[in-house]
């Protein structure tokens, strides 16, 4: 029986409170009146159903009952913050906003291409505007061939080929007599 016993104890002893193998938890961030970042809370044991967190903080509790009131927080198409500790237990981190009302925010926000890199807007280049309308490679303009000796003959040639044509088009098909 003693035997027995002093197993029990060394392998509690060994375990220890490792806690659940899977927990979500909630980052409470408290956001101002300015949009300042105050600190928040970090809330264990959030109850979680399919697009539903249920928190209950302990400084939410009422001191004249010995109830603990909680709230109710809508997670749809919200992505938790996936974390893993050292001992290899998972913990799913809710990011929670509070501005007065309580909302979940994604946290594939956190790392989305969509975030902007600057906040003040840069200056406008207007002839850059419409680059992506140029295509791969810029090619020579109609000003740009005038500008040469080269270009004016070219021009001047097909125009004199397009006119040649187009006189003897109208003069095989029969409308010049």
């Amino acid at each position: 029986m003693l035997i027995l016993l002093v197993t029990l104890v060394f392998l509690y002893l060994r375990k220890g409170d490792s806690g659940p193998e899977e927990e979500d938890m909630a980052a409470m961030v408290t956001v101002d009146e300015h949009d300042t970042i105050q600190e928040g809370p970090l809330i264990g044991g959030v109850e979680r159903s399919e697009d539903e967190l249920f928190l209950k903080n302990p400084e939410w509790s009422d001191k004249d009952e010995e109830t603990q009131t909680g709230t109710i927080v809508d997670i749809t198409q919200k992505v938790p913050l996936p974390l893993r500790t050292g001992d290899g237990k998972r913990k799913r981190i809710w990011i929670l906003r509070d501005k007065g009302h309580i909302d979940c925010v994604s946290a594939s926000t956190l790392v989305s291409e969509k975030i902007p890199k600057r906040w003040d807007l840069p200056l406008i280049n207007w002839p850059r505007i419409f680059r992506h309308l140029e295509g791969p490679r810029a090619r020579n303009s109609i000003g740009n061939i005038l500008g040469s000796k080269t270009g004016i003959i070219t021009v001047l040639g097909i125009i004199g080929f397009a006119s040649f044509m187009t006189f003897t088009i109208i003069t095989v098909s029969g409308h010049l007599r």
